[in-house]
């Protein structure tokens, strides 16, 4: 019996995901979870509990097998999936990110909120 694709992808990945790819610890677990799926693709955020670092994984089957693109990333599994299912970004907020970053003190202010909240 044929095996549909999706669960085909789910078996490849786990196996993938098996080995953290940064710490390439095979013992620990490595914690997954889906964010997003779309078709033949899988958005998952992946977690070692030994180094703990954080991986988004673009997972996607095809016909020659099972791709995979990956981001190093400090976003936890809630603020990832948050960010997926935001709004898209449009050519106002592209100008307003350059006329902030344009202020005299803006990084100032920055670094001054980061070392009060640490």
């Amino acid at each position: 019996m044929k095996q549909p694709k999706s669960s085909k992808l789910s078996i490849e990945g786990l196996r993938l995901m098996s080995i953290c790819p940064l710490c390439s610890s095979k013992n620990t677990p490595t914690e997954s979870k889906v964010i997003q799926t779309h078709g033949d693709a899988s958005l998952v955020h992946l977690s070692c509990k030994k180094c703990e670092q954080k991986i988004l994984v673009l997972f996607r089957l095809s016909a020659v097998g099972v791709h995979c693109v990956g981001i190093v990333t400090d976003l936890s599994h809630t603020d990832a999936k948050r960010l997926i299912s935001d709004r898209i970004l449009d050519v106002d907020d592209v100008l307003d990110v350059h006329e902030a970053l344009n202020e005299e003190g803006f990084l100032m202010g920055i670094r001054e909120q980061a070392y009060e909240g640490a």
